[in-house]
Protein backbone atom coordinates (compact mmCIF):
# COMPACT_ATOMS: atom_id res chain seq x y z
CA UNK A 1 0.00 0.00 0.00
CA UNK A 2 2.96 2.31 0.39
CA UNK A 3 6.12 1.82 -0.68
CA UNK A 4 9.45 3.84 1.00
CA UNK A 5 11.30 6.04 -1.91
CA UNK A 6 13.32 8.07 0.88
CA UNK A 7 14.59 8.38 4.39
CA UNK A 8 13.41 11.73 5.21
CA UNK A 9 10.29 12.99 3.58
CA UNK A 10 9.82 16.36 1.59
CA UNK A 11 6.37 18.62 2.12
CA UNK A 12 4.05 19.13 -1.11
CA UNK A 13 0.84 19.84 -1.62
CA UNK A 14 0.53 16.47 -2.43
CA UNK A 15 2.15 15.00 0.29
CA UNK A 16 0.20 14.11 3.98
CA UNK A 17 1.86 14.88 7.04
CA UNK A 18 1.12 15.52 10.65
CA UNK A 19 1.28 19.60 10.61
CA UNK A 20 2.00 20.24 13.72
CA UNK A 21 4.67 22.26 15.69
CA UNK A 22 7.17 20.07 17.60
CA UNK A 23 8.56 21.24 21.02
CA UNK A 24 9.49 18.15 23.46
CA UNK A 25 9.06 20.42 26.33
CA UNK A 26 5.85 21.67 24.94
CA UNK A 27 3.09 20.98 27.84
CA UNK A 28 -0.20 19.05 26.18
CA UNK A 29 1.55 18.64 22.77
CA UNK A 30 -0.26 16.17 20.28
CA UNK A 31 -0.30 12.25 20.62
CA UNK A 32 -2.25 11.21 17.87
CA UNK A 33 -3.08 11.97 14.01
CA UNK A 34 -5.90 10.71 12.12
CA UNK A 35 -6.11 11.09 8.32
CA UNK A 36 -8.41 11.48 6.90
CA UNK A 37 -10.64 13.89 9.26
CA UNK A 38 -13.52 15.86 8.25
CA UNK A 39 -11.39 19.26 7.18
CA UNK A 40 -8.80 17.15 4.81
CA UNK A 41 -9.27 16.24 1.20
CA UNK A 42 -9.73 12.54 0.78
CA UNK A 43 -6.54 10.19 0.00
CA UNK A 44 -6.85 10.02 -3.64
CA UNK A 45 -5.91 13.81 -4.43
CA UNK A 46 -2.13 12.93 -2.59
CA UNK A 47 0.56 10.97 -4.08
CA UNK A 48 3.35 10.79 -0.67
CA UNK A 49 2.83 10.56 3.01
CA UNK A 50 5.49 11.80 4.83
CA UNK A 51 6.65 10.40 8.45
CA UNK A 52 9.35 12.28 10.72
CA UNK A 53 11.68 10.01 12.12
CA UNK A 54 10.36 10.21 15.84
CA UNK A 55 7.01 9.29 15.00
CA UNK A 56 4.89 6.09 14.16
CA UNK A 57 2.14 5.17 11.58
CA UNK A 58 -0.16 2.58 11.90
CA UNK A 59 -2.80 2.21 8.65
CA UNK A 60 -5.74 -0.01 8.35
CA UNK A 61 -7.93 -0.83 5.20
CA UNK A 62 -11.46 -1.17 5.57
CA UNK A 63 -11.26 -1.13 9.80
CA UNK A 64 -8.16 -3.50 9.96
CA UNK A 65 -5.29 -3.43 10.82
CA UNK A 66 -2.48 -3.54 7.73
CA UNK A 67 0.85 -2.93 8.93
CA UNK A 68 2.73 0.05 9.87
CA UNK A 69 5.42 2.70 9.39
CA UNK A 70 8.19 4.34 10.56
CA UNK A 71 10.10 7.33 9.37
CA UNK A 72 10.47 8.45 5.76
CA UNK A 73 8.92 9.40 2.48
CA UNK A 74 6.67 6.87 0.72
CA UNK A 75 4.49 6.54 -1.97
CA UNK A 76 0.92 5.78 -1.96
CA UNK A 77 0.36 2.84 -4.00
CA UNK A 78 -3.18 2.66 -6.06
CA UNK A 79 -4.80 0.16 -4.06
CA UNK A 80 -3.96 2.56 -0.86
CA UNK A 81 -6.35 5.38 -3.00
CA UNK A 82 -9.97 5.25 -1.07
CA UNK A 83 -11.74 5.90 1.15
CA UNK A 84 -11.44 2.52 3.00
CA UNK A 85 -7.99 3.59 3.80
CA UNK A 86 -7.14 5.66 7.31
CA UNK A 87 -3.52 6.18 8.63
CA UNK A 88 -2.75 7.42 12.33
CA UNK A 89 0.12 8.93 13.18
CA UNK A 90 1.32 8.08 16.55
CA UNK A 91 4.15 10.51 18.77
CA UNK A 92 6.05 7.63 21.15
CA UNK A 93 8.05 9.93 22.61
CA UNK A 94 7.40 11.88 26.36
CA UNK A 95 4.47 13.64 26.51
CA UNK A 96 4.23 16.06 29.34
CA UNK A 97 0.21 16.85 30.40
CA UNK A 98 -1.52 19.28 33.39
CA UNK A 99 -4.68 17.65 34.26
CA UNK A 100 -7.48 18.58 37.19
CA UNK A 101 -10.22 17.42 38.61
CA UNK A 102 -13.32 19.53 40.28
CA UNK A 103 -14.95 18.86 43.70
CA UNK A 104 -18.24 19.56 41.92
CA UNK A 105 -20.47 17.22 41.09
CA UNK A 106 -21.28 13.74 41.20
CA UNK A 107 -17.95 12.28 39.69
CA UNK A 108 -15.81 14.18 42.62
CA UNK A 109 -13.36 12.44 44.91
CA UNK A 110 -14.71 11.64 48.09
CA UNK A 111 -13.03 11.02 51.16
CA UNK A 112 -14.16 7.45 53.29
CA UNK A 113 -16.23 10.08 55.44
CA UNK A 114 -17.80 11.67 52.59
CA UNK A 115 -15.83 15.19 52.08
CA UNK A 116 -15.70 16.13 48.43
CA UNK A 117 -12.46 17.33 47.16
CA UNK A 118 -10.83 18.64 43.86
CA UNK A 119 -7.20 18.38 42.73
CA UNK A 120 -5.04 19.32 40.19
CA UNK A 121 -1.35 18.59 38.66
CA UNK A 122 0.82 17.54 35.81
CA UNK A 123 1.62 14.05 34.42
CA UNK A 124 4.43 12.86 32.19
CA UNK A 125 3.91 9.37 30.04
CA UNK A 126 4.58 8.05 26.65
CA UNK A 127 3.26 5.59 24.06
CA UNK A 128 5.05 2.46 24.17
CA UNK A 129 2.47 0.20 22.24
CA UNK A 130 0.83 2.28 19.74
CA UNK A 131 -1.23 -1.00 18.31
CA UNK A 132 -2.71 -1.30 21.96
CA UNK A 133 -3.98 2.34 22.43
CA UNK A 134 -5.21 2.45 18.59
CA UNK A 135 -7.14 -1.06 18.77
CA UNK A 136 -8.86 -0.27 22.48
CA UNK A 137 -9.64 3.41 21.97
CA UNK A 138 -9.28 4.61 18.02
CA UNK A 139 -9.82 1.64 15.28
CA UNK A 140 -14.37 1.70 15.53
CA UNK A 141 -14.96 5.30 16.16
CA UNK A 142 -16.24 7.77 13.41
CA UNK A 143 -13.82 10.07 14.65
CA UNK A 144 -10.77 10.36 16.74
CA UNK A 145 -8.40 13.26 17.75
CA UNK A 146 -5.85 14.07 19.97
CA UNK A 147 -8.31 15.84 22.76
CA UNK A 148 -9.89 12.41 23.02
CA UNK A 149 -6.95 10.43 23.80
CA UNK A 150 -6.31 13.25 26.61
CA UNK A 151 -9.70 12.68 27.62
CA UNK A 152 -8.76 9.30 27.69
CA UNK A 153 -6.09 9.62 30.39
CA UNK A 154 -7.86 12.30 32.21
CA UNK A 155 -10.72 9.86 32.66
CA UNK A 156 -8.26 7.38 34.01
CA UNK A 157 -6.58 9.54 36.13
CA UNK A 158 -9.89 10.85 37.59
CA UNK A 159 -10.94 7.27 38.29
CA UNK A 160 -7.48 6.78 39.95
CA UNK A 161 -7.72 9.84 42.13
CA UNK A 162 -11.11 8.67 43.34
CA UNK A 163 -9.54 4.68 44.16
CA UNK A 164 -7.15 7.00 46.00
CA UNK A 165 -8.93 9.35 47.88
CA UNK A 166 -11.61 7.15 49.41
CA UNK A 167 -8.74 5.17 51.37
CA UNK A 168 -8.61 8.34 53.36
CA UNK A 169 -10.91 10.51 55.75
CA UNK A 170 -10.48 14.12 55.09
CA UNK A 171 -8.13 14.46 58.12
CA UNK A 172 -5.68 11.45 57.05
CA UNK A 173 -5.69 12.98 53.85
CA UNK A 174 -4.79 16.08 55.03
CA UNK A 175 -2.19 15.23 57.33
CA UNK A 176 -0.66 12.20 55.52
CA UNK A 177 2.49 12.56 53.67
CA UNK A 178 1.95 14.56 49.87
CA UNK A 179 4.74 11.79 48.17
CA UNK A 180 2.54 8.69 49.73
CA UNK A 181 -0.62 9.46 48.32
CA UNK A 182 1.66 9.93 44.79
CA UNK A 183 3.18 6.90 45.45
CA UNK A 184 -0.17 5.12 45.64
CA UNK A 185 -1.43 6.92 42.74
CA UNK A 186 1.60 6.11 40.54
CA UNK A 187 0.67 2.64 41.54
CA UNK A 188 -2.94 2.55 40.48
CA UNK A 189 -2.33 4.51 37.51
CA UNK A 190 0.66 2.38 35.98
CA UNK A 191 -1.90 -0.79 35.51
CA UNK A 192 -4.52 1.20 33.98
CA UNK A 193 -2.34 2.99 31.50
CA UNK A 194 -0.40 -0.16 30.60
CA UNK A 195 -3.47 -1.99 28.89
CA UNK A 196 -4.14 0.98 26.86
CA UNK A 197 0.23 0.76 25.24
CA UNK A 198 0.72 3.67 28.01
CA UNK A 199 3.81 3.88 30.60
CA UNK A 200 3.39 6.69 33.09
CA UNK A 201 6.92 8.01 33.83
CA UNK A 202 5.85 11.10 36.54
CA UNK A 203 2.67 12.15 38.20
CA UNK A 204 2.65 15.40 40.30
CA UNK A 205 -0.53 16.71 42.80
CA UNK A 206 0.51 20.19 42.63
CA UNK A 207 -2.57 21.49 44.12
CA UNK A 208 -6.06 20.29 46.32
CA UNK A 209 -9.09 22.63 46.40
CA UNK A 210 -12.37 22.02 48.53
CA UNK A 211 -15.96 23.14 48.87
CA UNK A 212 -16.42 26.55 51.19
CA UNK A 213 -18.07 24.92 53.50
CA UNK A 214 -15.38 22.67 54.07
CA UNK A 215 -12.52 25.09 54.12
CA UNK A 216 -12.44 26.32 57.87
CA UNK A 217 -12.00 22.66 58.80
CA UNK A 218 -9.47 22.19 56.10
CA UNK A 219 -7.65 24.73 57.18
CA UNK A 220 -7.61 23.84 60.83
CA UNK A 221 -6.00 20.49 60.21
CA UNK A 222 -3.91 22.09 58.21
CA UNK A 223 -2.41 24.38 61.33
CA UNK A 224 -2.81 20.77 63.42
CA UNK A 225 -0.45 19.16 61.32
CA UNK A 226 2.28 22.63 60.65
CA UNK A 227 2.69 22.24 64.37
CA UNK A 228 2.86 18.42 64.58
CA UNK A 229 6.92 17.23 64.22
CA UNK A 230 7.95 13.84 64.69
CA UNK A 231 4.59 11.99 64.52
CA UNK A 232 4.70 8.37 63.38
CA UNK A 233 2.30 6.78 61.08
CA UNK A 234 -0.35 4.95 62.18
CA UNK A 235 -0.48 1.28 61.30
CA UNK A 236 -2.43 1.44 58.24
CA UNK A 237 0.24 4.26 56.48
CA UNK A 238 3.47 1.89 57.77
CA UNK A 239 1.18 -0.86 56.07
CA UNK A 240 1.01 0.59 52.97
CA UNK A 241 4.54 2.25 52.19
CA UNK A 242 5.27 -1.68 53.06
CA UNK A 243 3.12 -2.77 50.93
CA UNK A 244 4.62 -0.37 48.41
CA UNK A 245 8.52 -0.89 48.79
CA UNK A 246 7.62 -4.95 48.64
CA UNK A 247 5.77 -3.91 44.77
CA UNK A 248 8.98 -1.95 43.91
CA UNK A 249 11.51 -4.40 45.27
CA UNK A 250 10.04 -7.51 43.32
CA UNK A 251 9.14 -5.18 40.20
CA UNK A 252 13.06 -4.87 40.45
CA UNK A 253 13.61 -8.41 40.44
CA UNK A 254 11.39 -8.93 37.65
CA UNK A 255 13.14 -6.09 34.87
CA UNK A 256 16.06 -7.99 36.18
CA UNK A 257 14.89 -11.32 34.68
CA UNK A 258 13.98 -10.17 31.95
CA UNK A 259 17.38 -8.66 31.07
CA UNK A 260 18.76 -12.05 31.63
CA UNK A 261 16.88 -13.57 29.62
CA UNK A 262 17.10 -11.63 26.61
CA UNK A 263 21.12 -11.81 27.52
CA UNK A 264 20.62 -15.73 27.16
CA UNK A 265 18.38 -15.69 24.05
CA UNK A 266 21.19 -13.66 22.44
CA UNK A 267 23.88 -15.84 23.33
CA UNK A 268 22.21 -18.70 22.00
CA UNK A 269 21.56 -16.70 18.87
CA UNK A 270 25.45 -16.44 18.82
CA UNK A 271 25.96 -19.87 19.30
CA UNK A 272 27.88 -18.88 22.20
CA UNK A 273 26.17 -21.35 24.69
CA UNK A 274 24.05 -24.77 24.07
CA UNK A 275 20.24 -25.57 23.88
CA UNK A 276 20.68 -27.75 27.00
CA UNK A 277 22.47 -24.78 28.81
CA UNK A 278 20.14 -22.20 27.91
CA UNK A 279 16.88 -24.16 28.53
CA UNK A 280 18.39 -25.11 32.33
CA UNK A 281 19.11 -21.51 32.86
CA UNK A 282 16.17 -20.01 31.01
CA UNK A 283 13.31 -22.25 32.41
CA UNK A 284 14.19 -21.44 35.71
CA UNK A 285 14.46 -18.11 35.23
CA UNK A 286 11.09 -18.01 33.49
CA UNK A 287 9.62 -19.98 36.38
CA UNK A 288 10.93 -17.66 38.78
CA UNK A 289 9.56 -14.32 36.64
CA UNK A 290 6.14 -15.53 36.75
CA UNK A 291 6.22 -16.06 40.38
CA UNK A 292 7.43 -12.72 41.37
CA UNK A 293 4.45 -11.06 38.35
CA UNK A 294 2.11 -13.16 40.46
CA UNK A 295 3.44 -12.10 43.73
CA UNK A 296 3.32 -8.20 42.18
CA UNK A 297 -0.46 -8.93 41.23
CA UNK A 298 -1.98 -10.36 44.92
CA UNK A 299 0.29 -7.49 46.67
CA UNK A 300 -1.53 -4.67 44.82
CA UNK A 301 -5.00 -6.26 45.47
CA UNK A 302 -4.30 -5.55 48.62
CA UNK A 303 -3.65 -1.51 48.04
Amino acid sequence: MFSKIADIFKSSDKTIIWEREYDPEKVDREMVYRYPDSNKQKIEKYDYIGIRDYEEVIYFQSGRSVGSLSGGHYKIEKEAKNSATEIIWVDPGIIKMTWGVGWHGGIAPRTDDGFAMGSSGDLSLRIVDAEALIHKVVVGKPSFTDNDSKELIRGLLTTSLRDVTKLYTLEGFITSDREQIIALMRTKLADEFKIYGLELISVNILNVTHPPENQRMVDELLSQKKNITGVKMDQSQRELDSVLDEINSKEGQIKALKKNIEELEMKLAMSEIEQDEFDKKVNGMRNLLKQREEEVKQLRLHI
